[in-house]
């Protein structure tokens, strides 16, 4: 499912590797938090606190694809 949620993002909207993976797994983390509480695993405050973590981490993995592809630019044709 990520594969063609990431391979979707990037042919269909035209969003590079890197940004689409980022927001991919960023939405599946927030799926799944989302869910736990929804079902009373965690609570609300848990639940805040560990979807910032999980964005702020899908964020600097995202920008650090975006770093190094820019760094190390491979040609693909």
């Amino acid at each position: 499912m990520t594969g063609y949620a990431i391979y979707g993002l990037t042919n269909l909207a035209n969003m590079s590797a890197p940004a689409a993976s980022g927001l991919v797994s960023a939405t599946l983390g927030m799926t799944s938090l989302i869910n736990d509480y929804r079902k009373g695993k965690i609570d609300f405050e848990t639940a805040v606190e560990e979807s910032e973590l999980l964005c702020i981490d899908s964020g600097v993995v995202a920008i650090g694809s975006i770093i190094g592809q820019a760094v190390i630019p491979i040609a693909f044709k």
